[in-house]
């Protein structure tokens, strides 16, 4: 889909009083497919929609920054949800002569349920059950500063696209980095603040040991197809965060909260022990 398949309008909230005459409740705005003039949301007059062509300028604005390239346009739940996956062509990444694929997300709503973000994703993002694979770059509310807040979109996504090219060479460098088997329970455990001197006293909780299999049986899975690397240890600590942890947000990805703390400490873990490989 090249653009998306319908525009939004809005109508004012209308409704029969006590005595069955039209009445209409300035509080309220009501938001509708231009195509079909479906009802999508009732939201209060302070709702700031975006509407459909604005959020296409947006993505074709981030399509000339990043050099990246508009795949498609989805849509999810009658409208209500509109999302734009941006493709990375600039040049293929390989780790382990596997390539990343690369995608830049772009999603906003009209019925209130997700702000406008922006995020990242290792897949083309093409049914909402993959939503939990977004990692958030930024979010914006539809809210009265909205517009003026998205102006500035420019110099986050260029400094996204800056970071980005040094995580990817780092990630080369991880790879190159084997784990000592003697070292290995003691770095996982340094991922979840577990002190070795508590582990040779038995001082920690049965829940932390527990964590500590499990990040673990992850490593074995991860070290299987990357070998015993600091690539592995990181890739370990995304697959734990993401499939095992559990998170209060079960809309975007892994990269806030509890789960983003632990995924960076194990990428500045796996930093030291390229490091200390030098």
């Amino acid at each position: 889909m090249e653009k998306l398949s319908f525009e939004i309008k809005t109508r004012p909230l209308m409704y029969l009083d006590q005595i069955d005459e039209v009445a209409v409740d300035d509080n309220f705005k009501v938001i509708i497919r231009d195509d079909t003039s479906k009802v999508l949301s009732i939201m209060k007059k302070s709702y700031c929609e975006l509407y459909n062509r604005e959020f296409e300028k947006i993505v074709k604005e981030i399509v000339d920054i990043s050099g990246f390239e508009l795949n498609n346009f989805t849509e999810f739940k009658e409208g209500r949800i509109v999302l734009a996956n941006l493709r990375n062509t600039k040049g293929d990444v390989m780790l382990f002569k596997k390539k990343i694929e690369d995608y830049l997300i772009l999603g906003s709503s009209h019925d209130g349920s997700y702000p406008f973000f922006i995020g990242t994703a290792m897949n083309n993002i093409w049914c909402q059950n993959q939503f939990s694979r977004i990692s958030r770059i930024t979010k914006i509310r539809h809210t009265s500063t909205s517009a003026d807040k998205r102006k500035e979109l420019a110099g986050l996504i260029d400094l996204y696209m800056n970071q980005r090219e040094l995580v990817y060479e780092n990630f080369k460098k991880f790879q190159k980095v084997c784990i000592p088997e003697e070292l290995r329970r003691e770095t996982l455990a340094r991922v979840l603040d577990i002190k070795e001197e508590d582990m040779l006293a038995k001082k920690v909780s049965t829940r932390k040991l527990m964590q500590l299999e499990r990040l673990h049986d992850a490593f074995r899975v991860e070290s299987g197809e990357y070998g015993e690397t600091a690539y592995a240890l990181f890739n370990a600590v995304t697959r734990y965060t993401t499939h095992t942890l559990n998170s209060k947000d079960k809309v975007f990805g892994n990269f806030h909260g509890v789960p983003g703390w632990l995924n960076d400490k194990a990428y500045k873990i796996a930093g030291e022990l390229v490091e200390g490989a030098n």
